[in-house]
Parts: C-alpha cells; sequence; structure tokens
C-alpha cells in the first residue's frame, strides 16, 4: 500500500519522504493525515479510490512497525464487519506487504479528508478509548455517503464491493438474518421483525433492539446463550467492572457476529433493565442472501406498543396500561404526561425505520 501523508504527520511519525507519482487507477493508493479528538491524536487514512478509511486513535509514538500491523489489522477487521468474505479481504490486502509512505500536498487530500473527519465524529459513540486501532469506527465510515462527482454519491463499502464483484461475484455473498425479537410479559407481548445482516455483532444487535422498541439505553443489559456444551455465556454491550460481575462466564457483545450466535448456542434471551427486568427471546426466520451489502438495517413488521422506560416491569406497565384507556381514571392525566416525559410512543413502523436508519 502507497500512503501520501503531509510534512506535520511525516515529522510526528519520525520518517522521510519523497514524491512519487499517484497511479489513479490502483486501489492501493491511499492518503494519511492526524487530527485532534480532545487531548488525543488520530491517525486517519483514506483510500484514494474507494474513500474507505483506517482509524488509529491515542497515537503514543507508536513505531513504524506497530503502524504498519494495526493500519492491516483495523482494515481487516473493518472489512470483515461489513461483510466482506475472507478471500477477498485478502485478495486485497495482498499479503500485507509493508507500508511505504510519500510525500502529499495539503491541497489534495483537504475536501475529501475533512468529509472524513466529520464522518469520524459522527460515529465517535464507537471509538474504543483503549484501543490504537478503531476497527468499528472505520466500518461505520465505510457505510457513509461519498461525494464522487456534482450529483453522484456513494458509500465507501459499496465502491469496494462493485470492484472485486466483477471478477469475482460468486465469492460476493451477503447473508441478511430476518429476526423476530419478543418482549415476553403474562399478559401482553411485543414483537419487532427486523431484517439484519448476520454479519454484524450482537453489540449491533443491542443497538437495533433499542431502536425498535424506543429504549433510551441508559440501563444495563446483556444477552445470554447457551453453547454445545451445555453452558450459558453472557455476552454485554457495555465492559466495565459492574457488567462482567456474574455467575456466567461475561465476554464482549462486540467479540461475536451475530450469525456465530444464532449458529453455536441456543435459549437465546435479551435482558434489558436489570430492575424492570425486560426479557426479549429471538426466533431466527428466512435467511436471505443478496450479492451486495444492505443499505439499511429494516423492520418489516411489529405488534403493540413498548413499555416506557421506569415503567415498573410488566406489573407496573399493565398498569399504566389500564389507567391510560381509562380517561375516567383519577391517575388518567398524570399518566399520560409521565408516559409522553418517557417517550411512550403508539408503535410505528416508519418511525422505527427512521432511527434504524441512523445506526
Amino acid at each position: 500500500m502507497n500512503i501520501r501523508i503531509t510534512n506535520k504527520l511525516a515529522k510526528l511519525l519520525k520518517i522521510k519522504v519523497t514524491e512519487k507519482e499517484k497511479d489513479t487507477t490502483s486501489i492501493n493508493e491511499w492518503t494519511g493525515s492526524f487530527f485532534e479528538y480532545g487531548d488525543e491524536l488520530v491517525l486517519m487514512f483514506i483510500n484514494d479510490k474507494l474513500g474507505l478509511s483506517v482509524a488509529l486513535f491515542n497515537y503514543k509514538k507508536e513505531s513504524i512497525n506497530d503502524i504498519n500491523k494495526s493500519f492491516y489489522e483495523c482494515l481487516e477487521d473493518s472489512l470483515r464487519l461489513n461483510g466482506i468474505p475472507s478471500s477477498i479481504i485478502n485478495m486485497f490486502l495482498n499479503n500485507k506487504e509493508p507500508l511505504n509512505f510519500y510525500k502529499a500536498s495539503s491541497r489534495e487530500m483537504f475536501g475529501r479528508y475533512n468529509q472524513k473527519i466529520n464522518d469520524f465524529f459522527a460515529y465517535q459513540e464507537s471509538i474504543h478509548l483503549n484501543s490504537f486501532k478503531q476497527p468499528n469506527v472505520s466500518k461505520n465510515m465505510d457505510q457513509c455517503l461519498l461525494k464522487l462527482s456534482k450529483n453522484e454519491y456513494e458509500t465507501p463499502i459499496n465502491l469496494f464491493v462493485e470492484h472485486f464483484k466483477k471478477e469475482n461475484e460468486e465469492l460476493m455473498k451477503f447473508e441478511v438474518f430476518e429476526i423476530t425479537i419478543k418482549l415476553n410479559m403474562d399478559d401482553y407481548f411485543v414483537t419487532r421483525t427486523v431484517l439484519v445482516p448476520s454479519y454484524l455483532s450482537l453489540l449491533d444487535l443491542h443497538n437495533i433492539i433499542q431502536r425498535s422498541y424506543l429504549w433510551q439505553n441508559y440501563h444495563l443489559s446483556d444477552f445470554k446463550g447457551t453453547n454445545k456444551a451445555g453452558k450459558v455465556i453472557r455476552f454485554v454491550p457495555i465492559v466495565n467492572e459492574y457488567t462482567l460481575e456474574s455467575r456466567f462466564e461475561t465476554r464482549p457483545a462486540e467479540s461475536i457476529l451475530i450469525k456465530e450466535y444464532f449458529k453455536h448456542y441456543s435459549n437465546y434471551l435479551y435482558t434489558y433493565d436489570y430492575g424492570d427486568s425486560w426479557e426479549h427471546t429471538f426466533e431466527l426466520g428466512k435467511v436471505h442472501t443478496y450479492n451486495s451489502p444492505p443499505k439499511y438495517i429494516e423492520c418489516i413488521k411489529g405488534e403493540n406498543n413498548a413499555p416506557p422506560e421506569d415503567a415498573g416491569g410488566p406489573g407496573g406497565f399493565m398498569y399504566f396500561l389500564e389507567v391510560t384507556s381509562n380517561k375516567n381514571h383519577k391517575e388518567y392525566n398524570f399518566m399520560k404526561e409521565w408516559g409522553e416525559n418517557q417517550k411512550y410512543r403508539e408503535f410505528s413502523l416508519k418511525a422505527v425505520n427512521y432511527r434504524l436508519r441512523i445506526l
């Protein structure tokens, strides 16, 4: 890979760079620079032809060898998270040959690079503060529209797929699972059926559930599954000393793909808010296969309204429904206002899909 960097970045990395004519037809040409994120430095590399991104966070004077290794690992992971088959990734990485650094002018990179910085900040919630590599941020940036010409836009990941699909169409297969999520209560249930790429992680599925049920994501949650040996494994979206404290073996939700979860586990369960204890089960329906990654995650159907936050569990929610369905109830006005403040809404497929599109 050939990377053109600014003099400032060359000075930061303590390397000498020379000028080299750019091959505008090659997918191995990149541009690199850095910017500040709070007190940290972010190294960012943009593929000139396809617009792919590699973000390396919290630069601490890593050696060129460290940058070389982290660049390829981040690029490989971000492509994998976008569903690109390993055979295609290996073809693109070309044995991970050492990076070649050359001189670039600031004007050459200004427009697209600034757009990519905006994309980075749009997905700053995906940053791993303790990690140099940022494949999740890079993956999300590769799904952002890139301006190709005055009236033409496309995502970098779709440009990548189109480039390799010409000669490798049989390898370009993207699975999308039809998953029905069911919130179970004694006398009431809430379902949402969503189309989800199988190559996303359980962390992504957590965010999909939050948006599908209009949860506000301010309580702890976890997934559980029973593996082939009969052992219950727990997966948590947030990893800290509190979420790791459990009688079950606990792993990060981002460490397992959705397709791996449904293949290797059973007794699927997602619990949100340990106080109210909202327990969701899953049913895997049809598996769809496409030649390109889907542009959006989509909810195709749903039943009933989801409870508002802090409703007091199933019992509290049933009382909420009882009160708000009776205008003559003495607590009707209070409960209606409370529900509105808690963002309780009638189920709307359009509203759910709007929320899912900004994932």
